[in-house]
């Protein structure tokens, strides 16, 4: 069992405009999968030149494609009688890849500095 699924995204650090990448997702089955940013409601990593965290979230509170899944899934779910054997699984797959378009657009970005902390020795 993981602790989060990686997000395929990469962009510029809005602060610095480094190359940024290694999202991380709990938003979505948390087995260590990468997912793709507009299924999952939250994603964010730290840039490493500026040590800025970047989070990504949805403005709507659902990902891009959450009806679109729905409604397919619902439709399968309503043809089962025609449809002998349908593969759930595979066809969330599916449907989750399809981008999109403009889904960037339904995210704000927030970023605040990563504080660090010294240990005296005393506290090591």
């Amino acid at each position: 069992m993981g602790m989060f699924d990686h997000v395929n995204f990469k962009t510029k650090c809005p602060n610095c405009s480094a190359d940024v990448s290694g999202f991380q997702t709990k938003d979505s089955k948390c087995l260590m999968q990468e997912v793709e940013p507009w299924t999952v409601r939250n994603f964010y990593t730290s840039c490493s030149e500026c040590n800025t965290w970047i989070e990504y979230t949805n403005k709507n509170g659902s990902p891009s494609n959450n009806l679109l899944l729905e409604e397919a899934l619902g439709l399968l779910h309503q043809l089962k009688d025609v449809i002998y054997e349908v593969d759930y699984e595979n066809v969330q797959e599916f449907l989750s890849r399809a981008e999109p378009k403009n889904w960037l657009d339904n995210y704000e970005v927030t970023t605040h500095p990563i504080k660090s902390i010294t240990l005296t020795d005393e506290e090591e």
